[in-house]
């Protein structure tokens, strides 16, 4: 019987080739996109849950706050805070610190037996201590994780980059010099497996704490206000991470109250547990730009209406196909064919129908898999390999399976069997009402993710669009050298006049931080006449001449840093300042041209002060990308302070439209000043849009989504159609015998569908307004709603409704009146 049935179906799907291929591409498509959609989510929700500890393992955030404003909230912590509450809080078990080094281009260099040199460039490289490994559950392949990185001059590799300096040996015990800014030769006490991709942590390499001390041994290593540390604390196991905040709280108020009154400011700290920070904290000077939380919840409503719109349109074909199939119902049941057995046969065929799908889902699975890295878009690598994976795809086909035969089989069975025998098919109003909602459910979903696309795809252009008050268009970076010597700026100036002719190349100019990333360095500035607790807070940024200029940054009074011009200050240890609007009005100055040369005090952190005067006025620019705020900022000349050697990046700006041939250009002229150095290069814009990272890969995913979405809708809308052609084949017949016309035909019937449309658009836009409005909240800077986001997609909707309609309308139209009346 079985068998039977199988053949039944299996002969009846290839007869209908439209209906089947139409099927099984439309579930497939939906299956396929629920499933990505979801193994992305697991992989953004996987980030640091790996570790044991995770769930008592914390991180230290910091908050300044100078005359009562609160400044950003910082990952990193103070320095001291670590041996604070090692010492002084019993609820913590250990912790641990991780410190980015000063140095953005790291060299790691190998001389062989044989005599060859091997150089490795790193640019994320980090002092850490032993606990990173005894605490977290990150692989040492080599080496004794509680004592591995205790000792000064000690580093642990990734097997990636030990395999690249010493190939397949064992490393541990052997050296290698590691030239930042020191040149420094160091053990390697460790190789630690590669960090997996879900975890917040980024590095190869890690250099011993001891080794920063040791090699600075007279900074302030007792300091609070030198926060650039990020801090990890395990407590113990029970202990309340509300309490412990306050705890941590108290104690590092009572130790470093002397010093913050001091500098007149205050610190507030905060936990967040290690597996929350992927996807919660986006705050300033993370280790990566994270992910959004909210982003997912987003994702997860578009993967769950599109896989309910390809079940809906599955639903309506099988209607529409169960409709034309009435009389084939209506002779079964003469020959004695019991409802079990009907129903058996509609859902075995569901059921083939279902796997087909599927196998076409899984498909479209991996071969999108492949493709995803490309975009930067991460997911599970191996969830083919995956128990809960497989659980997933079954329990979609069992669940599909009997939602979408759930409504067909009824209606079937509902037949009378001496009406359909006649023709005489009805869907009863019961069935009416719940086609009408599926049907009001897939125009309200449809246009619900067309506005959603519309408004993601206008914040993320505006985003990269608005007026930055800054310029990176053809800025080309390059990576200073490591070390510097004493003759730097020549060799610097050197490049300036073997291009200083050339068209192509119009400006040069070196500096410690790039446009869109954090400044870490911070003075207090106090305007002479202010007390101490008056002075304020501001970003340091050393620069070089014609900084401003490359970068199109407007000088609204004063002078800039021109060539050849020094702008030294006796006895002072930096230069004349060059101020931003944001600083000058921290420091109670009405306009920028009253602040040219008012004389001014930077209190250094390590206590001593250097008198100045302000030099010059700059426009607000947005130093970093998604922030939206303009904070204090002061410029100095680097080459004329004491940090003359703080410069990370030389930057070129290009006029050309042959950039090859430009960066060539730089190439040879940068080589011939740095002869030992490596040419590292890239472009500022890329570097500065990175902040973007998450909210362009929303848009991608959104946008890519959105159309799997509407390609359904449309799907939707032929099964829609054929549905409500096959109820109305007699009435069209009837009114083309009377002389009704096409367009007259079609009219009519467009009339229930549109209205359906309105409804579904009464109900789409209240909500869709909601979601985007919440959304836009998450940004400083925003589009305002326009209405055309929202009848966009109604205008969609509804071209695609009559044509669909129009189309079979005109099919049905065609097909001789006698033959569907005839038995009238």
């Amino acid at each position: 019987m079985i068998k039977n049935l199988l053949l039944t179906c299996v002969r009846g799907l290839l007869k209908n080739r439209y209906y089947t291929l139409v099927n099984i591409i439309g579930l497939g498509i939906g299956l396929a996109s629920y499933v990505l959609i979801d193994q992305y989510i697991t992989f953004e929700k996987s980030f640091d849950l790996t570790h044991p500890q995770q769930e008592t393992v914390y991180r230290v955030t910091s908050q300044k706050t100078q005359n009562g404003e609160a400044q950003n909230r910082r990952a990193q912590a103070p320095v001291i805070l670590k041996e604070t509450l090692v010492a002084g809080v019993p609820e913590i078990d250990a912790a641990f610190r991780i410190h980015p080094l000063d140095a953005k281009k790291v060299t790691l260099r190998r001389d062989t037996e044989g005599g060859d040199r091997i150089d490795i460039i790193e640019h994320q490289v980090y002092h850490g201590e032993s606990a990173f490994f005894s605490l977290l559950d990150f692989n040492l392949l080599s080496g004794n994780k509680d004592t591995v990185l205790d000792e000064p001059y000690t580093v642990v590799l990734s097997r990636s980059l030990s395999e690249k300096l010493f190939g397949l040996i064992n490393p541990v015990g052997k050296s290698i010099r590691i030239i930042e800014d020191f040149d420094q030769v160091y053990k390697i006490t460790g190789v630690m497996e590669d960090l997996p991709s879900n975890t917040h942590f980024k590095f190869n390499l890690l250099i011993s704490f001891e080794s920063f001390r040791v090699q600075h041994p007279n900074w302030r290593w007792t300091a609070w206000d030198w926060d650039y540390f990020f801090t990890y604390i395990k407590a113990r196991p029970g202990v309340d991470p509300l309490e412990l905040e306050r705890k941590i709280q108290a104690i590092a108020d009572k130790t470093a109250q002397p010093q913050y009154d001091n500098r007149n400011y205050s610190m507030d700290y905060d936990l967040q547990r290690i597996s929350d920070i992927h996807l919660t904290s986006q705050l300033e000077g993370e280790f990566q730009v994270n992910g959004e939380g909210t982003y997912l919840k987003f994702l997860y409503g578009i993967g769950l209406a599109i896989l309910i719109l390809a079940w809906i349109n599955f639903m309506n074909l099988a209607v529409a196909r169960a409709m034309s199939r009435a009389t084939e119902v209506g002779i079964r049941s003469t020959f004695g064919a019991g409802k079990l057995q009907l129903a058996s046969q509609f859902f075995i065929e569901t059921g083939i129908l279902h796997f087909l799908a599927l196998t076409t889902g899984l498909v479209l699975i991996h071969l999108t898999s492949l493709m995803l890295p490309e975009f930067g878009i991460q997911m599970m690598s191996d969830a083919f390999f995956d128990v809960g994976f497989w659980v997933l795809v079954l329990s979609l086909w069992t669940i599909g399976v009997m939602f979408t035969s759930l409504y067909p089989i009824t209606l079937m069975l509902g037949y009378k069997t001496q009406h359909v025998l006649k023709g005489k098919v009805e869907q009863g109003t019961w069935g009416a009402r719940v086609w009408k909602g599926l049907v009001v459910f897939q125009y309200s979903v449809s246009i619900l993710l067309i506005v959603i696309t519309l408004i993601v795809q206008s914040q993320v252009d505006y985003l990269k669009n608005r007026d930055l008050g800054i310029s990176l268009s053809q800025v080309l970076s390059v990576y200073a050298p490591s070390v510097k010597s004493e003759s730097y700026w020549n060799q610097v100036d050197q490049i300036r006049n073997r291009l200083i002719d050339d068209p192509d190349i119009t400006q040069i100019s070196g500096h410690s931080y790039l446009p869109g990333e954090n400044l870490r360095h911070v003075e207090l500035v106090q305007l002479e006449g202010k007390t101490v607790n008056e002075a304020v807070l501001m970003k340091y940024q050393p620069i070089d001449y014609e900084y401003f200029k490359m970068f199109e940054i407007d000088l609204l009074a004063g002078r800039s840093f021109n060539y050849g011009e020094s702008a030294r200050v006796d006895s002072s240890m930096v230069t004349e300042l060059i101020l931003n609007e944001a600083a000058i009005h921290a420091l109670g100055i009405t306009s920028p041209e009253d602040a040219i040369q008012q004389p001014v005090s930077v209190l250094h952190s390590f206590g001593a002060i250097s008198p100045t005067r302000i030099r010059g006025v700059v426009k607000d620019f947005d130093q970093l990308a998604l922030d939206g705020t303009n904070f204090p900022m002061i410029f100095v000349l680097s080459r004329d302070s004491y940090w003359s050697s703080d410069s990370e990046f030389i930057s070129f700006k290009i006029n050309t439209n042959d950039v090859s041939g430009a960066v060539e250009k730089v190439r040879t002229a940068y080589q011939a000043s740095f002869p030992e150095d490596s040419f590292q290069y890239f472009f500022v814009d890329d570097s500065y849009n990175q902040a973007y990272q998450t909210h362009l890969q929303f848009g991608q995913l959104i946008a890519s989504f959105s159309v799997v979405a509407i390609f359904l809708a449309v799907f939707g809308l032929i099964g829609i159609s054929m549905h409500t052609i096959s109820k109305k084949l007699k009435e069209i017949a009837i009114r083309k015998v009377h002389g009704a016309s096409v367009p007259q035909i079609a009219q009519r019937l467009l009339t229930g569908i549109l209205i359906l449309v309105g409804i579904g658009f009464v109900l789409a836009i209240p909500f869709s307004y909601w979601l985007s409005t919440e959304w836009l909240k998450s940004f400083e800077d925003r589009v305002v709603l326009q209405p055309w986001m929202f009848i966009t997609p109604l205008l969609a909707i509804l071209f695609v409704s009559m044509l669909t309609v129009i189309y079979h309308t005109i099919k049905a139209a065609l097909v001789n009146p006698i033959s569907i009346i005839k038995e009238e």
